[in-house]
């Protein structure tokens, strides 16, 4: 998770599956004013306000000198109108026992890379903390057309990805929008174990696709493909290296 020191008015875009804030007013401006209640209430230093794919909810006040924000589910942007004079740090958070994640959890900063007709194969680019249970696969991306998105998890076997391990059979359609999209998929997680996430378009063709977010890399292959359609294969073995991209895809478990 992420710390931001903010000054004046914007946006600060957000680490996926954050879902609490800490704020810490770092200076004040010296004409805010203040109430009675212990500790101190203040006003007049600025105001947040919640942002879910481009929509952005009620502002909160900045009322502490130390404070803490729940964030509605799917946050992915912090709006923030601070009055001048005022500094403040917003580090991200999560509630302790709440939601995991292992993969890539930033967005991409290269471009976006279509998934077409293969069954594409992603490696997490960290490891579960913990034994736990896997809830969904979550990438930046977004569907062009009405195209139809299935994914999987899969086992490693020397930096490779081989054994299925479980897979969605009913396709989504993400929005023409791109934002962190969630998928829900269980499985069993074992702490510290290598794992790859699998991508489908299930009806690519002209104008019809999933597009996702990736960066450039050279820190060995992350992404391998497998031409095909129809059902998830039961072994990635015969898959081909496709290197230089991470995706910006994750897992969350608990």
């Amino acid at each position: 998770m992420a710390s931001y020191n903010l000054t004046g008015i914007g946006t600060q875009g957000l680490t996926a599956g954050t879902t609490r804030l800490f704020v810490s007013v770092t200076s004040f401006p010296g004409r805010e004013k203040f109430g009675r209640a212990n500790p101190t209430n203040y006003y007049d230093l600025g105001l947040l306000r919640a942002g879910v794919q481009g929509s952005f909810g009620a502002t909160r006040d900045i009322d502490a000198a130390l404070m803490f924000w729940d964030l509605p589910a799917n946050t992915d942007t912090l709006g923030y109108s601070l009055f001048p004079g005022t500094n403040v740090t917003v580090s991200e958070g999560a509630p302790i026992g709440g939601t995991h994640q292992f993969g890539t959890t930033t967005i991409g900063g290269t471009g976006n890379d279509n998934v077409f007709t293969t069954f594409a194969f992603v490696k997490a680019t960290s490891l579960p903390a913990s034994n736990g249970t896997l809830s969904a696969i979550v990438g930046y991306l977004y569907a062009q057309g009405a195209a139809g998105l299935e994914v999987a998890l899969y086992a490693d076997s020397s930096n490779h990805p081989a054994g299925l391990i479980s897979s969605t059979t009913t396709p989504v359609t993400p929005g023409a929008t791109q934002s962190w999209f969630s998928v829900p998929l269980s499985a069993s997680i074992v702490s510290g174990t290598q794992y790859w996430f699998g991508l489908r378009c299930t009806n690519a063709g002209v104008s019809v696709d999933i597009w996702v977010a990736y960066t450039s890399t050279t820190s060995g292959t992350e992404l391998y493909t497998m031409p095909g359609s129809g059902s998830w294969p039961s072994s990635a073995a015969g898959a081909t290296a496709a290197p230089g991209f991470r995706y910006s895809i994750y897992g969350t478990y608990s």
